[in-house]
C-alpha cells in the first residue's frame, strides 16, 4: 500500500496478519491497556521465492519517527533469517524521505526502480 486510508477494511487487515509464522510473518505494535489494545504499527514479510521475501512496514501518522516503525523492522529481521529468510526486498515511494531514511538506518540498499522512476527499490541480504 502506497497511499494513506483512514482505516483499512477488516479483510485487509486479517490478510496482512495471517500469517504461517515461516514464509509469511506480521509482528505489530500494540498500545493501551489489555482489552483495549490498538494497533500502531505492522511489519511483515512474505516470501516469494525461496529464501527471498518481501518486506513492508506502516505505522499510524501520530506515531511516526518515534522509533516504531525501525524497532519493528529489526525484530521482524531477525525472526526472518531465523525462519530461512535470506534476502529482504521492499519497493518505496521515490518520494517518500522518511522511509528512505528508515530502509537505509536498516542497513537496505536503496536505488531507482528500473521499470518505475517513481519508486525505488530497497534490500538487503540478511
Amino acid at each position: 500500500m502506497m497511499c494513506a486510508m483512514r482505516e483499512p477494511l477488516a479483510a485487509l487487515v486479517e490478510r496482512l496478519v495471517d500469517v504461517d509464522y515461516a514464509r509469511n510473518m506480521a509482528l505489530i505494535a500494540l498500545v493501551g491497556a489489555e482489552g483495549a489494545e490498538r494497533i500502531i504499527g505492522i511489519a511483515r514479510y512474505a516470501e516469494e521465492t525461496a529464501g527471498s521475501a518481501e518486506f513492508a512496514v506502516a505505522v499510524l501518522d501520530e506515531w511516526q519517527r518515534r522509533g516504531v516503525a525501525g524497532t519493528l523492522s529489526k525484530y521482524l529481521f531477525v525472526y526472518a533469517r531465523r525462519h530461512g529468510i535470506q534476502h529482504i526486498h521492499a519497493t518505496l515511494l521515490a518520494t517518500n524521505q522518511a522511509m528512505i531514511k528508515l530502509a537505509r538506518r536498516l542497513g537496505l540498499s536503496v536505488r531507482l526502480d528500473p521499470q518505475d522512476s517513481t519508486l525505488l527499490a530497497a534490500s538487503r541480504s540478511l
